[in-house]
């Protein structure tokens, strides 16, 4: 028994050392390293990476272990995470749509802190101002395709990230948008309905 209490301390360690690193890093702007993975997948990989450079420089100098059962213990979390964070191969469904690309909208309207809303939701704003609209959007890879209704302007209609005009003589506008996102994941649609002040 007194043989695997270092094993079981070293894990322990190990265990500790990757919640604390991801726990930073999840306060970081850290940019997409793998591509075609969810974010915290990434971070959960980057941080049993930097986790098992403390091991060896560190938590096995405390105490002698085996670095085989470790490394490979390390490496089937790795395998076990890449699999499923990953948008094409993963079984929790982002290729099939299960999980959607499009979350919602951040909507920035004149004078107003931003807001965040989901697709279908009303969006109340005054007649002639610019409303800033940003999609809230599972992979970074993507592409957007806006639409008015009513004829409302949009600075640019094939972006992600539009600056929205009311159109003049209407009360009501509805707003789609179709999103082409990448790593073979299927299109996404999405709308704002626009409640139009005087």
């Amino acid at each position: 028994m007194n043989a695997y209490r270092p094993v079981f301390y070293v894990l322990i360690a190990d265990a500790t050392c990757v919640i604390v690193i991801l726990f930073i890093i999840n306060f970081l702007p850290i940019p997409s390293l793998v591509p075609c993975t969810y974010p915290l997948a990434q971070n959960i990989i980057i941080s049993l990476c930097v986790s098992l450079a403390v091991h060896f420089l560190v938590i096995n100098r405390i105490w002698q272990s085996n670095s085989k059962l470790i490394g490979l213990i390390y490496a089937l979390f790795l395998l076990l995470i890449l699999w499923l964070g990953s948008y094409t191969f993963s079984p929790l469904g982002f290729s099939t749509g299960r999980i959607p690309v499009l979350r919602g909208f951040s909507v920035t309207r004149s004078g107003r802190p931003a807001i965040s809303i989901t697709s279908g939701d009303i969006v109340t704003i005054a007649a002639n101002s610019v409303t800033e609209i940003t999609p809230i959007i599972l992979t970074g890879s993507t592409t957007c395709f806006w639409a008015s209704n009513n004829g409302g302007a949009l600075d640019d209609p094939g972006s992600c990230d539009v600056a929205y005009l009311s159109p003049q003589r209407a009360d009501f506008d509805v707003l789609k948008v179709l999103v082409r996102p990448g790593c073979h994941m299927p299109f996404s649609h999405g709308e704002i309905r626009v409640s139009i002040q005087p």
